[in-house]
């Protein structure tokens, strides 16, 4: 091949890395286009898939031997130009490599090439060579025309009939013929294409969102609990559908949301694709070749991830319970926000965005203020039905004045009986699970401690063990202390096993079911759980966040908040947010229907704005105190942080690493810099963290600051190869 003529691909790999160059030879030549998945050789390794990313004749520079593509691994382009666009700019903004954004973004059956549809054998009706058949075969073929007239005949559906050898006959003898069918591996379902009407209020509410659309603004549709933002879901996605283009519907875990997409489900049919992790790894190939060269998925029920799926013709973009952590991706990098990538992807787009929240991030808030954003309030639950009667009891008086059993006070204990009684169900909320936050003597002070991290473990009942909750290690329960002897160890703190056996003890009539992390862990628990509510079952569920977020159960008529100050227990500028929208989410899953709700928060701490915000006296109030907060302290949104995480097992090269890097940032970026200084915990997993963080205000050169960061960690990690270090940008 004349040298002047000879092509090389830039293609990005599922590495540390920005992309290497390939060579492409002769005979791949037309078949090497951006967005191809090729085979190449890395170092020593056989060869890995990569994307190749562009095509030219630009021979690089550094006079190292060029290698060549092995192989193309698909016929046609995987990643269409529109997606690269995102996906750089997802590299540059996080500070992370190509390669990391293009680890996270495909589906691993399609990365490495080993996607195959799915097939089944069928069987259609031949000419027959004319031999007798036996009453087996004669009966199995009439079966067979029973069952498909014209159509082919699945095997599965046969096999039962007569039985394999009896089948292996019929197609000796040509009376059946065997055919393979590619077959999607989501079954038909045929939606009503019907969606309720929209209330007066309703109504309203989307007529202003299409003229924030009207605008060119992403739109901020402020609802309160129970206020019906699904139903102008639905309507603004059949307008989307309408004007022959996809939509796309985030939400911030699939799992909490099983009703909305029961709910999708029955409107828009197989038109509907939930996108999520607990799918198979073919099954989220499936999807994405749909999205790029099919037309059956038109709606597009997503987590995070959703957004690297190709969406050329999208049309809307909606950001359910935008305000929610689940959407900040921490481990492993890129370390996005949905929120903002969304963003992103409508502004590249040039298509209309929704933010719906009950409780809007301060950021959204903020933008909304300033005009931003356009700003649609929805303030009347659907229905008619009234908010949540919400009763603020103050757990240290409580305890002063003896009106507390346990951790129950009075009033929730009668709250729960008037409940039960009266044929209601009750959800009580505690944010933290286990039994015991930890153990601890009485007389020294000791307690038993993770040998990995820097934190005491947490003690769970029901396996009798002493768990860590950072590294997931576990210990047999110390009964008594090690230094002092025979002291029984006490328990400090309670979680969600503590408040079950309580009530039980309390109210032994009453069926209890648990909801966290560990109750579950099998593949069905949550399903089961979720049924045995829904039923009625069971009358009060105990659990964490997970039962703070999407449901919609109609006979639940309690809340019950064991202890609000635990959300309060972080030394973070969110933690007022935090606390204002988790107890809000949780109040509004009480009175759902005809009948008023109640909410006990149990607390000693709230401040006076966030328990009238809560009481739906004041949100704004709330809100205007927590930005003027941050505004006199430098916090989001009046600037952009950065966070960098620096971790080794040596604590002394580590201490001498970070300290020489920040004196060396320090020059550049001066008081921007804060720190470097050892977290909360010290010590994760037998390594020593170390932190600083970095403010911008919003003038700042965010890009030309980016850049230099990039270059000294770099320089860093070149130094001390064994050095992890994590780089989070707009940490939350």
């Amino acid at each position: 091949m004349d040298a002047s003529s000879r092509l090389y691909a830039q293609v990005w790999l599922p590495v540390l890395s920005d992309g290497y160059t390939y060579g492409v030879p002769e005979q791949l030549q037309g078949a090497v286009v951006p967005g191809s998945l090729v085979r190449v050789p890395l170092g020593r390794r056989r060869n890995v898939v990569g994307l190749a990313v562009s095509v030219g004749t630009q021979c690089p520079d550094g006079g190292f031997v060029v290698r060549d593509i092995e192989s193309v691994v698909s016929d046609h382009p995987t990643v269409t130009a529109q997606q690269l666009e995102l996906w750089r700019w997802m590299a540059g903004y996080y500070l992370c490599t190509c390669g990391e954004v293009l680890r996270a973004a495909l589906p691993t059956a399609l990365s490495d090439g080993s996607y195959r549809p799915a097939e089944i054998i069928c069987y259609r009706e031949g000419c027959g060579d004319g031999s007798s058949l036996t009453a087996k075969g004669r009966a199995l073929l009439e079966a067979f025309r029973q069952m498909g007239g014209e159509d082919a005949v699945p095997r599965t559906r046969l096999l039962p009939v007569a039985g394999p050898s009896v089948l292996a006959t019929l197609l000796k003898h040509g009376y059946l013929q065997e055919e393979v069918r590619t077959v999607s591996r989501f079954p038909k379902m045929t939606g009503s294409d019907t969606i309720p009407g929209l209330s007066g209020a309703q109504q309203r509410a989307f007529d202003e969102v299409l003229q924030g659309f009207g605008q060119s603004k992403p739109v901020l549709l402020h609802g309160i609990t129970s206020s019906g933002k699904t139903v102008i879901y639905m309507h603004l996605i059949r307008r989307c559908l309408e004007q022959g283009r996809r939509a796309l519907l985030l939400v911030p875990e699939i799992g909490l949301t099983a009703q909305l997409t029961e709910r999708l489900r029955a409107v828009f049919g197989d038109r509907l694709a939930a996108y999520h992790s607990k799918l198979s790894d073919n099954e989220r190939a499936e999807i994405y070749e749909d999205l790029l060269s099919g037309n059956r998925f038109q709606v597009i029920l997503g987590v995070r991830s959703a957004l690297f799926l190709p969406l050329d013709q999208v049309g809307l973009v909606i950001v359910d319970e935008e305000q929610e952590p689940s959407y900040k991706q921490y481990e492993p990098a890129p370390r996005y926000h949905a929120r903002h990538v969304a963003l992103m992807l409508a502004h590249l787009r040039r298509v209309p965005l929704v933010l719906g929240s009950a409780t809007p991030s301060m950021e959204s808030y903020y933008w909304a203020g300033k005009g931003k954003y356009a700003l649609v309030t929805l303030t009347e639950r659907y229905g008619g039905v009234q908010p949540p009667e919400v009763v603020c009891v103050d757990r240290e008086y409580a305890f002063k004045t003896n009106r507390m059993r346990g951790m129950y006070s009075r009033t929730l204990l009668q709250a729960l009986r008037d409940t039960v009684d009266g044929g209601g169900q009750a959800i009580l909320f505690q944010n933290r699970r286990g039994f015991s936050s930890s153990l601890e003597c009485p007389q020294c002070g000791w307690m038993p401690k993770c040998p990995h991290c820097d934190v005491p473990l947490v003690y769970h009942k029901r396996t009798n063990q002493l768990v860590c909750h950072y590294c997931g290690s576990k210990a047999p329960v110390a009964g008594t202390c090690p230094k002092c002897g025979p002291v029984e160890l006490q328990g400090h703190g309670y979680g969600t096993e503590q408040v079950v056996e309580q009530l039980k003890e309390l109210m032994p009539d009453v069926t209890v079911d648990r909801m966290d992390i560990d109750s579950t862990q099998s593949k069905h628990a949550y399903d089961r759980m979720i049924a045995r509510f829904a039923s009625g079952e069971t009358q009060v569920l105990v659990g964490t966040q997970l039962v703070a977020k999407g449901f919609d159960f109609e006979r639940v008529g309690l809340v019950g908040v064991v202890n609000a100050d635990n959300l309060l227990a972080f030394p973070d500028f969110r933690a007022q947010e935090r606390a204002f929208q988790v107890l809000t989410q949780v109040a509004g899953r009480a009175g759902r229907r005809s009948v008023r709700g109640k909410v006990v928060v149990q607390s000693s701490q709230l401040g006076p704005e966030l328990l009238q915000a809560l009481c739906g006296q004041d949100t704004d109030a709330f809100y205007r105190t927590q930005l003027e907060e941050r505004r006199m302290f430098g916090y989001p949104p009046y600037c952009r942080l950065v966070s960098v995480t620096l971790r080794h097992r040596d604590e002394a090269l580590l201490e001498r690493t970070v300290n020489g890097l920040c004196q060396r940032l320090r020059e550049r970026f001066g008081d921007r810099l804060l720190g470097p200084q050892a977290p909360g915990t010290g010590r994760v997993q037998d390594q020593a963290v170390r932190q600083f963080l970095l403010k911008f205000t919003l003038k700042d050169d965010l890009t030309g600051f980016k850049a230099e960061l990039s270059q000294a960690l770099s320089a860093v990690r070149s130094a001390v190869p064994t050095l992890r270090v994590v780089v989070d940008v707009d940490p939350v």
